[in-house]
């Protein structure tokens, strides 16, 4: 099993830094193509050295960004998406900032599920329980109003 993980630059949209992988220094790059001026850059990978000397740089409480979003997959699974279609999935929409979007007539979990998935390009497997779907629902700025 594989893991991906999201890091977002914590004051800055586009951040140029490094990471010192197995003794070489690895370039960094977080941005952000979002029009709204308090979107954070993000960088995406699934290098595991990478990962882990970022993961240790987080503990140290030095560094400029944090980790956002990790994913588990199966090595068997589909190739990964190139880090621009994650970025835009996982980027801030335009518009004011706490602006949500109300969806209605989704009445069910497996609606607001089905409704992520197609809509929102979020992937199932992000979405295990109601818990899961509830939060990346509010990550989005989502709103299902006729969802008990």
């Amino acid at each position: 099993m594989a893991v991906r993980k999201i890091y977002e630059a914590i004051e800055f949209k586009e951040l140029d830094t490094y990471e010192v992988v197995n003794g070489v220094r690895t370039p960094i790059r977080f941005s952000n193509s979002s029009p709204n001026l308090e979107a954070k850059g993000r960088f995406v990978t699934s290098d595991p050295e990478l990962i882990k000397a970022m993961d240790a740089s987080i503990e140290r409480g030095k560094c400029a960004y944090k980790c956002i979003l990790t994913e588990e997959f199966f090595d068997d699974e589909e190739p990964l998406p190139d880090e621009i279609e994650i970025m835009e999935k996982f980027t801030d929409q335009p518009g004011k900032p706490d602006e949500i979007t109300k969806v209605p007539g989704i009445k069910t979990l497996q609606d607001a599920r089905t409704y992520l998935n197609k809509e929102m390009d979020v992937p199932f497997s992000r979405m295990p329980n109601g818990k899961a779907i509830k939060n990346i629902a509010e990550e989005l700025k989502i709103e299902f109003p006729d969802l008990p």
